[in-house]
């Protein structure tokens, strides 16, 4: 078995933004923490004790084609302006295309680590539930 991976904080960042997660803040904002979530202690405490092998898959693959679609969605809106140019003809659905693909493959991170979606993706999964 290998030792238990140690993310970069930058690739917590984007783990949890990918997953619709709220960024933590620092100690003097205590309330919007991790702690008071369910499921964001959760994934925390799975992202601190993934093995090297699962970090790997994680650093290796889900990274990267999250940065790689959510750039893609952004980039799709230089046609939104244009129908049709010449021959070519704008995909009308192409801006929800690409969201599907990222959702999907951030589902797929989302399940790898055993997590549900975060609030800011809570119309695509389960909500959180605030401990009072």
């Amino acid at each position: 078995m290998s030792a238990f991976h140690t993310f970069t904080e930058a690739q917590k960042v984007a783990v949890r933004r990918h997953l619709g997660y709220p960024a933590i803040g620092n100690g003097d904002n205590a309330f919007f923490s991790y702690l008071h979530h369910n499921e964001y202690a959760v994934l925390e405490f799975r992202l601190a004790n993934l093995t090297d092998e699962d970090a790997a898959l994680i650093v290796g693959r889900f990274l990267p084609n999250l940065d790689k679609l959510d750039q893609a969605l952004i980039d799709a809106s230089c046609g939104l302006d244009t129908d049709e140019a010449g021959i070519w003809k704008r995909n009308k659905n192409e801006l929800r295309d690409r969201e599907a693909l990222y959702l999907r493959e951030a589902q797929a991170l989302a399940g790898h680590i055993g997590v549900p979606f975060g609030p800011a993706r809570s119309a695509c999964g389960p909500n959180i539930r605030v401990i009072v």
